[in-house]
Order: structure tokens, then C-alpha cells, then sequence
């Protein structure tokens, strides 16, 4: 099979959003038939070769990419005919106006304006009524493209136009002609209209919990969360077509968490898990012997919700309690871990307005890693070059919002 190269816009943790394409993208599905290779890494976007038969549905499963294009052309400089003569094969079946739309990523803001207006007069030289869709000459937002019919989910030869996005980096400018787009009403049914939500204990966005099953790789097939919360973890994993378990230590997030995953079995018509999927168990306690699972996904305990950054003494504090807990759990986990399993669990790091980091001190870690753990680069090596991304010394990266004062930093641990 003939090998395509694909632009793939990063969402606005762009080390997560590479971390994840580099570990979903050596899946064997049919959304991804062969394993990407990148090509060319940055901040904004990332250019890996591979084939992708269903490019909406690998999209879908993704929580940092917002849009993948596949790249028809590659020059040293932008031309406009090329745009032009590709969008002109796209019209010439079409009757009345069409609809074209421009994304610009690694380029000055005035190219985008002079860009359009080129394009559109060259479409017209070509008898083609046009406009586009591009709103004070700015990028378009997934949105925007899902509204103006540059994209349609359910029925691709329903186009009402399209969208062409181009990059420029490492000397070269590439077009690419968008195939799939996130889609945020979807994310906003998930994450607003489930039965269960409590902003007191704190919500993972379906989004992050997208990226850490993926950061798992392509071969887990049951998941665990022992900190199973309100069940957005579990839910995404069910999405995702695998068996899930789920335990808390609290009856009242065990049964949000049976109702979540009952309601989303329905809304999405997946299989409902068996009730017993679902159990109360206290995390640093011995785990019942008979668990089956390929890995542990779970955000955690992040410790108590914070509206304001702790003090020193606080955050000792806060790290002390959970050192210990994360020892216990990591402890009696050990026993029913299969060998190579992968544990991606969320610690909490402490940030204040100027983003001053404070991580999960040291010596708890390595209290973890003496039971007989060890932490795994979460970024593959090499993505890592390619990019000139950093990690954390121990391969953990961190999701954070500017306004929060707890950031979770993302960690991959195996049993030795």
C-alpha cells in the first residue's frame, strides 16, 4: 500500500499531542494501517508519512490533534497555482458556489491575506464563483470548518468545498488538503450532558483522557482505573471498543461512575460493561487476585482541590500524604501487574502565575521505583529528536491550564 504524508495540527500541549501521535500511530486498526514516520516536528504541527484509511476515525480517537490534512504538493516556495489548479479539480463537478477555506501554520500573519485574495481571484479567472470562508483573513477553527461543509462527517461526497492547509518549515512549503477535523460538540456531549458531574472532586477532560489511553500504546486491551472517579477514563475506553474495570474507594463514585458508562453505552450504542466491572476497593489495600487487565490508566488522587497556589509547607504536606498512598497502591499493585504492563497515572505538580513548576518530589519516586518500578519516556526517542522537545528528568510530561494551580504531570511506569 502506497505510503501518504499528513499534516497533523497539534492541539495546545504540543508535547502530549506528538507523545500521542507516536504511540497510537503504530496501531494496526482500520484507521491507521501502517505506523507513522515523522517527518518534520514543531510547536504548531507535525509532518509524519504512514496510511491512514479512515483518517475522521483515527482523528476521533485523538485528544491532542485538532486537524489532519493530507499533503498533495511540496515546494521551495508558495505558489498559488498549485492551491488554485488543486481546488479547481475539486470544483469542476460542482454547480454554483463553492466554498474554499485557507489555513496557514509557520508563516507570517500578512501571507494568510494576500493568500486568499489570490486564490480566489484565480479561481474566478478559472469561471469558478467562489468566496471563502476565512473570517478577517484568520486561520480557520474546526468549527468553522465543520459549519461551512468543508468537511461532513457522515457523508464525504456532501462536501460543500474545501479546506487547504499550508506549512513552511525546514526551507520547504507543503499543501495539504484537510480530511478530518476535531469535532468539539461531540467532546461537549461527553464531557456536559453525561447524567453525573461534580466539579468538587474535579473533572478530566475527555480530551486528556483520549491522550493517556493512547500514550498506553496501540495493545492494551482491557484497562484498569483503580481511581476510577466519575468514569471518564473508562468512558473513553469503551469508546475505543475496549473492556474496561473500574474501582473507587467511594460507593457514591462507583455508582456516577455505573450510571456515566450506562448512559454513554446507550447514547453511542456500545455494550454496557457487566455490573461487576464496576467495584468499591480502597486503591492502597491488597487487590483481589482475580483482576484481569493490560494496563493501568487512572488519573489518580491529585490531593485536595486548590483555588489558590499552597504554601511551601502545604505542598510538603500534600506531597507526604500522597508519597505515602502512591506507595501503598503501587505496593499491592505489584502482585497482580502482568509483566510490561503500562501504568499511566497523573501526579499533581503545583503552578503558580508565572508557571513555576513544583513537581512530585523525588524521593517518592524513587520509593516507587524501589518496589520494583521503573518510568518510561513517554516521548519516543525519536519523535524526541526530531522535535528538540525536553522532558522531565523521569520521561513524565505535564497538562496544565494557565489559570490552575494543579497541573498534572503525566508519568509511564512498568514493573522491572
Amino acid at each position: 500500500m502506497n505510503l501518504s504524508s499528513y499534516i497533523f495540527i497539534l492541539g495546545r500541549q504540543p508535547e502530549l499531542s506528538i507523545a500521542e501521535l507516536a504511540s497510537i500511530g503504530s496501531t494496526d486498526t482500520k484507521s491507521c494501517i501502517s505506523s507513522l514516520t515523522p517527518l518534520i516536528i514543531n510547536p504548531e504541527f507535525t509532518i509524519a508519512k504512514g496510511t491512514i484509511a479512515e483518517p475522521q476515525d483515527f482523528l476521533n480517537n485523538l485528544g491532542g490533534t485538532i486537524k489532519i490534512a493530507e499533503i498533495f504538493a511540496e515546494t521551495e516556495k508558495y505558489q498559488n497555482e498549485i492551491v488554485i489548479n488543486f481546488l479547481s479539480e475539486i470544483f469542476k463537478e460542482k454547480t454554483g458556489k463553492q466554498t474554499f477555506g485557507v489555513s496557514a501554520h509557520g508563516l507570517e500573519k500578512k501571507f494568510l491575506r494576500q493568500a486568499l485574495l489570490d486564490i480566489k481571484k484565480g479561481l474566478k479567472k478559472n469561471n469558478f464563483s467562489v468566496r471563502f470562508a476565512n473570517k478577517d483573513f484568520e486561520n480557520l477553527s474546526s468549527p468553522t470548518v465543520i459549519k461551512e461543509g468543508l468537511i461532513d462527517f457522515k457523508n464525504r461526497t456532501n462536501l460543500k468545498g474545501a479546506e487547504i492547509i499550508i506549512v513552511s518549515a525546514n526551507g520547504k512549503t507543503f499543501f495539504g488538503h484537510t480530511l478530518a477535523v476535531q469535532n468539539p460538540d461531540a467532546y461537549a456531549l461527553r464531557d456536559y450532558d453525561k447524567p453525573y458531574r461534580d466539579m468538587k472532586v474535579g473533572m478530566l477532560p475527555p480530551k486528556l483522557a483520549q491522550i493517556m489511553l493512547n500514550l498506553a500504546g496501540p495493545t492494551p486491551k482491557i484497562i484498569y482505573d483503580p481511581f476510577c472517579g466519575s468514569g471518564t477514563l473508562v468512558g473513553e475506553a469503551m469508546l475505543q471498543n475496549k473492556e474496561i474495570l473500574a474501582s473507587d474507594i467511594s460507593l457514591d463514585m462507583t455508582e456516577a461512575c455505573e450510571k456515566n458508562l450506562r448512559w454513554l453505552a446507550n447514547k453511542f450504542q456500545l455494550s454496557a460493561p457487566a455490573s461487576e466491572n464496576t467495584f468499591i476497593h480502597d486503591a492502597t489495600l491488597p487487590f483481589p487476585k482475580n483482576l484481569k487487565f493490560d494496563a493501568i490508566i487512572t488519573e489518580g488522587t491529585l490531593g485536595p482541590p486548590q483555588n489558590k497556589l499552597p504554601s511551601e509547607h502545604e505542598c510538603q504536606k500534600i506531597f507526604s500524604e500522597l508519597g505515602e498512598l502512591y506507595k501503598k497502591f503501587f505496593y499491592n499493585l505489584k502482585t497482580i501487574l502482568p509483566k510490561h504492563a503500562p501504568i499511566i497515572i497523573c501526579f499533581p505538580a503545583f503552578q503558580d502565575r508565572e508557571r513555576t513548576v513544583d513537581f512530585f518530589p523525588e524521593k517518592y519516586l524513587a520509593e516507587i521505583k524501589n518496589l520494583g518500578y521503573h518510568t518510561c519516556d513517554i516521548l519516543p526517542r525519536e519523535w524526541k529528536e526530531i522535535s528538540g522537545l525536553t522532558q522531565n528528568p523521569h520521561g513524565s510530561l505535564i497538562y496544565s491550564r494557565p489559570e490552575q494551580v494543579v497541573a498534572r504531570e503525566i508519568f509511564h511506569f512498568e514493573k522491572e
